[in-house]
């Protein structure tokens, strides 16, 4: 050791945190080693992908006195059934793809404020059945263009207007078109969030999407919906991920998702048009998807959540105050040809 100098100590010294930093890096990317799954999309051109999509909620609204006996409870059931097929017209596994959606059938079910009989009026969701739709779309499902979809949409809110009554004061009825949008534009999500695709994901790992929020009234929440891959089945045939799903409310904007209508106007025949200064403040649910990874396709989806939302009346009504609870369940599934 006496024929070290200061300068030979300043090199062995140099080299040993070399050797150090190289053992941290290794170890870290041990840490981060392991199978990685790659999710993509893919349409057929010649026979369409058919789905059974539902939408069902229950809204109980509850009227809290100063006394018990005060307290009263209204409920709501509606739900949305859809059948939807989906074609590429323009297939491009390395760019945009063109995709043509079609509603084959549409129906709506809706209930009375108190549960007591169907309501017999037209939702204007169930004239989606026979219309069509094309968007772009990348390999990992993420909708560009979505231009003739919101020109659809758009076709069908304005219908939802009662005819005579103009704005500010414009009404409108009822309708399920926000739960259409919803299993449209976010149907691919846990695939086209996926911060850097072409990497793949880990078993474990989790990535985030910001959503809209389904809702029996029209009002853009976001909710914040953060994917874990659980599992790949990659003994069975065809290979499958199993992507589960949590949710939160967030008080970030959803952007860019097709908007129906706009301004401002009231609902008929619902308690929801008498009130204001909504506060949504739980959100409690999770769901499942399956990925086909042979022929990229979504296989399934299901979620289940419920939102707790206090509210206000337009006018006083002495000490009542609606508390609102909306339990919602969404079902998407491949039907097989």
């Amino acid at each position: 050791m006496d024929g070290f100098d200061q300068k030979g100590r300043w090199h062995l010294r140099q080299r040993i945190v070399v050797s150090i930093a190289g053992v941290l890096i290794l170890a870290l990317a041990g840490c981060q080693t392991g199978p990685r799954t790659t999710l993509l999309v893919d349409f057929p051109t010649d026979v369409p992908l058919r789905y059974k999509m539902s939408s069902q909620r229950k809204v109980e609204i509850r009227l809290t006195g100063d006394k018990p006996e005060r307290t009263q409870s209204h409920t709501v059931n509606e739900s949305l059934e859809l059948t939807m097929e989906y074609r590429a017209v323009e297939s491009n596994p390395f760019g945009l793809s063109v995709v043509e959606g079609k509603c084959v059938s549409a129906k709506v079910s809706r209930d009375s404020l108190r549960g007591t009989s169907t309501v017999k009026t037209h939702d204007v969701a169930e004239d989606l059945a026979g219309r069509s739709f094309r968007f772009t779309i990348t390999p990992t499902g993420r909708i560009e263009d979505y231009s003739d979809l919101n020109k659809l949409v758009k076709e069908l809110g304005a219908k939802s207007f009662v005819e005579g009554v103009k704005a500010p004061t414009a009404v409108k009825d009822p309708d399920m078109l926000t739960d259409f949008i919803a299993m449209q534009w976010y149907l691919w999500d846990c695939s086209a969030t996926v911060k850097n695709p072409s990497a793949g994901v880990q078993i474990g790992k989790d990535w985030k999407a910001l959503q809209l929020l389904m809702l029996p009234l029209p009002l853009p929440v976001g909710r914040e919906t953060t994917f874990r891959l659980v599992e790949t089945q990659d003994q069975t045939v065809p290979k499958k991920a199993i992507i589960a799903s949590s949710f939160a409310i967030t008080d970030k904007e959803v952007p860019n998702w097709p908007k129906p209508y706009e301004g401002v106007f009231n609902l008929k025949g619902s308690l929801f048009a008498v009130m204001r200064n909504y506060r949504f403040n739980t959100l409690e649910g999770s769901g499942t998807t399956v990925m086909n990874l042979d022929q990229g396709l979504l296989e399934s989806d299901e979620q289940q959540w419920k939102v707790g939302i206090t509210a206000e009346f337009l006018l006083p009504l002495g000490s009542s105050l609606p508390q609102i609870t909306v339990d919602q369940k969404v079902n998407i599934r491949r039907v097989a040809e």
